[in-house]
């Protein structure tokens, strides 16, 4: 299956906000923490260990951008927290984002087309 994603759409850089986000949501991710968004606030889980933090804080946290590392950074970190915002819980394992989100409890079976809805809504 090919995306094709429209660079047109999209600025090659994130907001000094978005930035300072998406830094703190991949070092949770890759300290194996599972993050949800519920309005303004972020859920951290891990294990037994829970955190809840709002935007704010997470803005306060740092004083500057971090560095970004290039066009692929930037499109993973818009997908992660336009996910986020879109209501899906995001893990990292190993080098893989997996992104789950309830169904009322129940099981879902997605059509063969949704990864690519999924992915032109998300980006």
């Amino acid at each position: 299956m090919e995306i094709n994603i429209d660079k047109r759409c999209h600025s090659n850089e994130l907001s000094e906000e978005d930035s300072k986000m998406a830094y703190f949501i991949e070092d949770y991710l890759e300290q194996s923490y599972k993050i949800k968004k519920q309005g303004t606030i972020y859920l951290l889980k891990k294990r037994s260990n829970k955190i809840l933090i709002d935007e704010t804080t997470i803005n306060k946290m740092y004083k500057t951008s971090p560095i970004e590392t290039g066009h692929k950074h930037t499109y993973i970190s818009r997908f992660l927290l336009k996910s986020l915002h879109n209501k899906w819980t995001i893990e990292k394992k190993h080098h893989n984002y997996i992104l789950s989100k309830k169904h009322r409890g129940k099981k879902e079976y997605f059509s063969p087309n949704f990864l690519t809805c999924f992915m032109e809504n998300t980006f």
